[in-house]
């Protein structure tokens, strides 16, 4: 039995070595196919790159520091001290860069440096006159004005801060955001009206306006607010 085994065994070797010297591929055991949990079968999802925010241009930028100007005459001119001052600020639209178009104040609040490490930001809407700067409703930075105050001069000297409505661009920082929306910090500096209350110098960081702006014309303004008191017509209207 061993005898012809061994015949057919040369036989098949030399079947395969003749196979090589051809050139013909060899044959190679099937694959088993992949099981079907096996199978990756999620979609691949590429995103697109988000824009990067234009730069705002040099006549926005000049309209920003003139409302930080006068949100700052507002403060001084308000009645009471210091905190208290806050709630009798208005909050008005602004001229922009073009004709009919306006810096239209979304969320304005205060951020108080000089008694609080780190600074904390006091709420416009909620602050009343009797609040203090110990028990007046207030929030942590966000990333913005955190990283917009750290870039401001700790002090200036008084004969460098312009005069009133006249901002320095050092002391306004500006972020156009990805939904056009601009955000805005400006520097509280003390003047002669602070002594009263606060043991700094003239010219040094007292804290910070902080503005969420957006940009608009004045008649869609007030067509917005004309929607809005507009009496509801849901309920149902009687027929003749």
């Amino acid at each position: 039995m061993a005898h012809r085994i061994l015949p057919l065994a040369g036989c098949v070797a030399l079947t395969f070595a003749i196979a090589v010297l051809l050139g013909r591929p060899a044959v190679q055991p099937a694959m088993e196919a992949p099981l079907a949990s096996q199978v990756n079968t999620t979609p691949t999802v590429r995103t697109a790159p988000v824009p990067a925010p234009d730069a705002l241009s040099t006549k926005e930028l000049a309209s920003l520091q003139r409302l930080h100007g006068f949100y700052l005459a507002q403060f001084e001119d308000a009645t009471g001290r210091g905190l208290a001052r806050l709630p009798g600020i208005a909050l008005t639209m602004m001229a922009a860069d073009e004709p009919d178009t306006h810096w239209n104040v979304e969320d304005f609040n205060m951020i108080g440096a000089e008694r609080h490490d780190p600074p904390v930001v006091y709420l416009k809407r909620q602050v009343r006159s009797h609040h203090t700067a110990k028990n007046a409703p207030h929030r942590a930075m966000n990333r913005f004005e955190t990283a917009a105050i750290s870039k401001l001069p700790a002090a200036r000297a008084a004969a460098d801060i312009p005069a009133r409505w006249r901002i320095s661009p050092e002391d306004v920082i500006v972020e156009r955001q990805s939904n056009g929306d601009v955000r805005v910090l400006g520097a509280i500096r003390t003047t002669k009206s602070c002594y009263d209350c606060h043991a700094t110098k003239e010219g040094e960081l007292l804290g910070a306006f902080t503005y969420t702006l957006r940009k608009t014309t004045r008649q869609a303004e007030l067509t917005k607010k004309l929607l809005q008191a507009r009496p509801s017509t849901s309920e149902p209207t009687q027929g003749f």
